[in-house]
C-alpha cells in the first residue's frame, strides 16, 4: 500500500513538473541535442557555466571570504599584466561573477592576441574565454 501511495505521488509530482514528461530532443548531424539546451537556445555562456547558474553563483558573492577574492582578482585587473596568457580568462571570469560591462569590453581587446603556450592550451582557453563574453558581442 505504502509503495502504491509513493508511486502514485511521484506520478503526480512528475507531472506537475515536467521530470516525468518526454524530452524533446533536436537532431543536430549525428547528435540528439535535449531541445532546452543552452546549445540549441543559443545561450552563452554554456561551457564552464550556463546562464542559468549565474544567479546562484553572484549570489555568493555575498559571502566575506567569496568578497575578499573577489576583490582580489579586482586588484589584479587594476594592476594589469595583460601579456599573461590566464589574464583575458580571468576577466572574463570577473565579467560572469559581477556582471560589469567593462571586463567584457577589455577581454573583447584582447581576445585575438596569440600567446606562448603549445596550440592546444591556446585554444582551450580561447574558447572558454568567447564563451563567458559572447552574449556582449556585435556582428561587427
Amino acid at each position: 500500500m505504502k509503495v502504491t501511495r509513493f508511486v502514485i505521488a511521484w506520478a503526480i509530482i512528475g507531472m506537475t513538473t515536467g521530470t516525468l514528461m518526454a524530452q524533446q530532443f533536436v537532431q543536430v548531424g549525428n547528435l540528439r541535442i535535449r531541445a532546452d539546451s543552452p546549445l540549441i537556445k543559443r545561450e552563452y555562456p554554456r561551457l564552464l557555466i550556463t546562464r542559468a547558474q549565474r544567479p546562484a553563483i553572484r549570489a555568493r558573492l555575498a559571502h566575506p571570504e567569496v568578497r575578499t577574492y573577489l576583490e582580489q582578482a579586482r586588484e589584479l585587473i587594476r594592476k594589469g599584466k595583460p601579456e599573461h596568457e590566464c589574464f583575458p580568462l580571468l576577466t572574463a571570469v570577473l565579467y560572469q561573477m559581477t556582471g560589469e560591462k567593462q571586463y567584457a569590453d577589455m577581454v573583447k581587446s584582447d581576445l585575438g592576441e596569440p600567446t606562448q603556450s603549445p596550440w592546444w592550451v591556446s585554444i582551450s582557453r580561447w574558447i572558454f574565454t568567447y564563451d563567458l563574453v559572447a552574449e556582449t558581442m556585435t556582428q561587427q
